[in-house]
């Protein structure tokens, strides 16, 4: 588990290197519209968007790897519930694997909560995000993870 991690963290890292395109290819734009998308439903609708996005058979990548859609929904309710949370991102790169019908999005976020002495803290750190193209033709979320930048 350490290893698909690792290799999450390091195309993460890869990936968010800016490139200097003028438009991105039509597959890419499929993507970057997800994830904007993704981000305005979950801003809007918190956990509701958030889940909105997230495939049946998705896996959160966290310390101990969240797998389907209702166990990601239990580990993030609390979070959601607390009016002190908030989680915004910045996208930064998105590209399509040969198939057409997967790829990722990767960029920086922003998370505001508390910790568990109650006293608010702010991370920030990077994200990837694989996408799949479902058979009714949306996109969703069948891998996410993020690793926050070292202190």
């Amino acid at each position: 588990m350490k290893r698909v991690l690792v290799l999450l963290l390091l195309i993460a890292t890869m990936a968010s290197a800016q490139t200097t395109r003028k438009s991105p290819p039509p597959g890419e734009q499929l993507l970057l519209d997800a994830d904007r998308s993704f981000y305005r439903e979950t801003a809007k609708r918190r956990l509701d968007g958030w889940m909105d996005y997230m495939a049946d058979d998705a896996v959160l990548f966290s310390a101990k790897p969240v797998v389907g859609k209702d166990a990601i929904r239990a580990f993030y309710e609390p979070a959601f519930a607390d009016p002190d949370f908030s989680l915004s991102w910045q996208l930064t790169r998105a590209e399509m694997f040969p198939s057409g019908d997967t790829g990722y999005t990767t960029g920086r976020y922003e998370l505001h909560a508390k910790d568990a002495k109650g006293n608010k803290v702010v991370r920030h750190g990077s994200y990837l995000t694989v996408w799949k193209k479902q058979q009714d033709g949306s996109w969703k979320v069948i891998a996410d993870g993020g690793a926050p930048d070292a202190h």
